[in-house]
């Protein structure tokens, strides 16, 4: 059975600071749309929920092209809800833990399945010391299968930052106008994993994905399997 029965990707938003006029999920990266990179790592996972709102119709119709069985969750005041607001949406009347990601990233398959691995009844965050240009830095101590997170900011540099993704109980999802990040604060200390991945969030930050792809075939080694 595997480690995660339900997955939440949120990709509501406009990407305003991208500046692409697309839905961030949809963007090409290496030649590539963001969405079907997500899909593919979590092709095992029973149940997928993807929040839909900006250029619904878009993303909809480019989704199930790759995979019909995703289950869409409409917010449709996406411009005025935050990303917690998203998960949440999509994690009503769900009962065991459930795995959130932005759908704006492109996650290092092995560093996805180390961190699948290592999933189950526990919670558990993921952070990575691949900073982008507007970080939320996540505090850690310990090392190995003893790291944790203590907490999160903006200011002060740590070797770590929030990478937009947690295995959580659906009980602690709120329709809050907050930060995901600030809503587990209240939860801290919490077991963390670090993963790979690059988050496709300004222009340097495409930039930055592209190059990485195209110079690192082992980052995604699934390629292939994306462009049939």
């Amino acid at each position: 059975m595997p480690p995660v029965e339900y997955v939440i990707i949120a990709a509501a938003g406009r990407g305003k600071r991208l500046g692409r006029g697309m839905p961030k999920c949809l963007v090409p990266v290496n030649g590539i749309p963001v969405i079907n990179y997500l899909l593919f790592l979590v092709r095992d996972i029973p149940s997928v929920r993807l929040v839909i709102g900006y250029c619904e119709d878009d993303v909809i119709r480019h989704v199930r092209g790759i995979k019909r069985d995703v289950i869409f969750v409409r917010n449709p005041n996406f411009r005025h809800t935050t990303t917690l607001q998203s998960f949440f949406l999509a994690g009503r009347g769900l009962d065991s833990p459930v795995l959130c990601v932005d759908g704006d990233m492109i996650i290092e398959q092995n560093s996805f399945a180390a961190f699948l691995a290592q999933c189950g009844e526990k919670t558990l965050v993921g952070v990575s010391s691949e900073i982008s240009e507007d970080p939320v830095y996540a505090y850690t101590e310990g090392q190995g299968e003893s790291l944790s997170v203590t907490g999160f900011g903006r200011e002060r540099p740590a070797t770590y930052e929030w990478a937009n993704m947690a295995l959580i109980p659906p009980s602690w999802l709120a329709f809050e106008q907050t930060h995901f990040y600030e809503k587990l604060e209240h939860y801290l200390p919490l077991a963390a994993v670090p993963i790979r991945r690059v988050e496709i969030d300004t222009p340097p930050d495409l930039a930055a994905a592209n190059a990485l792809l195209q110079q690192d075939a082992a980052y995604c080694p699934h390629i292939g399997a994306l462009q049939a």
